[in-house]
């Protein structure tokens, strides 16, 4: 049985699923130039990817979310592990979105680093998770 921490992040991470799935139609108009109507030259790369990467990184959370409770962690550790993986989702989504916004030449800026923090949170928690399950 889930402990009340884990089905308050589980209900939220439910509630989180629609704004990404209808973000995804928000980010295709703000890709566009309004003036010009053009796409971003990545826009068809990056945000597939994005897309993808959120939906896939919420379905994983709430996975873990089946573990954490069972895990041999301290409150805090397990606080972390729970909000690893949607932080991963937010965090990489948004990269990969921001980071050909504005529309310009075909070149990302730097908000392409939320990425790899957002994998870095994603792989210690995993660690984390898969060290506390090992040691219960």
């Amino acid at each position: 049985m889930m402990s009340p921490r884990s089905r308050r992040t589980a209900g939220l991470i439910l509630l989180f699923y629609p704004t990404a799935l209808l973000g995804g139609l928000i980010v295709l108009m703000l890709l566009r130039d309004p003036a010009t109507g053009a796409k971003h030259p990545l826009a068809d790369d990056f945000f597939p990817v994005a897309y993808a990467h959120a939906i896939v990184l919420l379905i994983l959370a709430l996975v873990l979310l089946q573990y954490v409770d069972g895990a041999l962690l301290s409150d805090r550790t397990k606080h972390l592990v729970r909000l690893a993986a949607p932080t991963a989702a937010v965090r990489t989504a948004a990269g990969f979105i921001l980071a050909v916004v504005p529309l310009r030449d075909g070149t990302v800026n730097g908000f392409i680093n939320l990425v790899y923090l957002g994998t870095a949170l994603l792989v210690a928690g995993l660690i984390a998770l898969g060290i506390g399950l090992i040691r219960n």
